[in-house]
Formats: structure tokens, sequence, C-alpha cells
């Protein structure tokens, strides 16, 4: 869901600001960059992660959005070029006042074990493209290439026996 609306996001962004900034005329080359957006509960679009090992593992986060546009073609069917970075970042630490959503465990409880030393927090980076390309002044529609149609690695490859059981 998150990538899906991230892509529309930039598509949006990528006709208004061919329309209203470049003047509407092909062919065009532009970049956008768009601001930090928090995944958490307070997003529609960009939500909260819903499975458990997903709340573990990032919880709330914030992504941003950079692409470069470039559009060929003449009006009304232009064609549409983007080389779309999703780019996400996280702190993985401890919360006072936040608990575990599937245990009910206050985070505090954890917290314990940094000022112990025996848990760090640190800083999780990433980035993820893809090339999207569209004709046309109306999003939704859209071909993206950059990545497998499924997934190499599946969960149940892992070979690790606490997963497997």
């Amino acid at each position: 869901m998150t990538l899906r609306n991230s892509i529309l996001d930039a598509q949006e962004a990528a006709i208004q600001l061919f329309q209203t900034q470049v003047g509407g005329t092909s062919p065009a080359d532009f970049a956008i960059t768009g601001t930090a957006v928090g995944a958490s509960g307070a997003s529609r679009h960009f939500p909260y992660p819903r499975t458990e090992n997903w709340q573990k593992a990032i919880g709330a986060h914030w992504i941003w959005l950079s692409s470069d546009i470039h559009v060929r073609g003449t009006g009304p069917l232009f064609q549409f070029g983007m080389f779309f970075t999703l780019h996400a970042e996280d702190r993985y630490n401890f919360n006072p006042g936040s608990m575990d959503i599937a245990t009910g465990a206050p985070d505090s409880l954890n917290g314990e074990l940094e000022v112990s030393g025996l848990a760090q927090q640190y800083m999780n980076y990433s980035t993820l493209t893809r090339h999207i390309t569209w004709n046309g002044l109306s999003t939704g529609s859209y071909d993206a290439t950059g990545s497998p149609d499924r997934r190499v690695r599946q969960p149940s490859d892992n070979r690790r026996l606490r997963t497997r059981l």
C-alpha cells in the first residue's frame, strides 16, 4: 500500500509541476523531491505497519520521495518516464509511554536494557527505486520496472529453526 500510494503521489506531483511550472510542453526534464511524511497511525495513505513482524521491525517511520521526470510526445498523450526513489528512515529505540501492540509490554521495560548498556538505539536508512512510465495527464495507470514480479526469497525459505517451528 505504501509503495503504491507513493507512486501515485509522485505521478500527481509530476503532472502538476509539468502543467504549472514547466509549461506543459514536451519535451521536458525536471526533478522533484517531497517533504518527509510519517508512516504512522495518523496517515491513511501511509499507515502504521499491519503485521506484528513489521510493527516490531520498523514501527512508525519516515518516508520521502524523489524523482527525475522525463516527458516526451505531444498533448494530450504525453509520455512520462520517472526514475522514482522512495527514501525511508527509522530509529530503532524504546519510546517511554509506548507499548508493544501484540503483547502490551511497555517500551519502558525494554528501555531498561538500553540504560544498562545491553541494548542500543540505532538508525536505519533505506531506498527503493523504480522506473515508472505512463501516458497522458492522469494518475492511476502505470508500468513499473526495477523489481521482480515476486520476491526471490520467501519467508518459508528461512532455515532458522525458531522461524520454522
